[in-house]
């Protein structure tokens, strides 16, 4: 399956052009070719994505549930800062925000500060390039500082939890007590794992929302 990683370089999120160049020369060009039908789901969800350009980098029916459904007064944590950091900031109390690529922690900082958003703790926290694929890294301490950014919070603080960075897996774990119940655990790209019990998420969770492409999905858990 053809990866569909957030773009490197954050000029570059919601131009439709660019993402494909991106894409073309990334050296999954025979690959596409040879698989026609996640070559078009691929260049759909980066025109969806070119034409809305406020909202998060998510599956669109995704975005839709989540601004019906949260509230004002709702605070929220996430790994992984981008459109969505702002989108959840102009929506939502407060966020706080993991971002380990520091030419994302400034691009989101200066969207933030071009608002006027002052309701957001975006969190620089570094880890080796080398260890960012969480289906081969073995180094436990980077997984760790990362990964544990939410422990500052006391259980049950947040009423949503972003899963869209780094080391998907032990970051849901980490986010599993600290959501009130009938919090939202929304982990995008989730069909990076053959079936959603890999997960890890309790099997008495609800699933409120799931939607995707055969290249983009993203479900979302409600805490029982």
């Amino acid at each position: 399956m053809a990866s569909n990683k957030r773009p490197s370089d954050p000029r570059i999120e919601k131009s439709f052009c660019k993402r494909l160049l991106t894409v073309l020369f990334s050296g999954r060009t025979f690959y596409l070719l040879s698989h026609p039908l996640e070559a078009f789901s691929i260049c759909a969800d980066r025109w969806w994505e070119s034409r809305h350009k406020d909202c998060p980098l998510l599956v669109p029916t995704v975005i839709e549930f989540l601004g019906h459904t949260i509230q004002p007064d709702w605070t929220g944590f996430e790994w992984g800062s981008g459109g969505s950091t702002v989108w959840f900031a102009e929506r939502t109390k407060h966020v706080t925000s993991v971002e380990d690529n520091s030419d994302w922690h400034r691009y989101v900082n200066s969207r933030l500060a071009e608002k006027c958003l002052n309701n957001v703790d975006l969190r620089l926290t570094r880890i080796d390039p080398a260890l960012s694929d969480e289906c081969t890294s073995s180094d436990q301490r980077a997984r760790s500082v990362y990964v544990r950014q939410i422990s500052d919070f006391r259980d049950e603080f947040f009423d949503y939890v972003l899963v869209d960075g780094h080391f998907r897996e032990e970051c849901i774990r980490a986010a599993i007590g600290k959501l009130k119940v009938g919090g939202l655990l929304i982990l995008d790209d989730s069909l990076w794992l053959p079936t959603l019990d890999g997960w890890g998420v309790p099997e008495d969770w609800e699933i409120v929302c799931h939607a995707g492409s055969l290249t983009k999905q993203t479900t979302v858990w409600q805490r029982r």
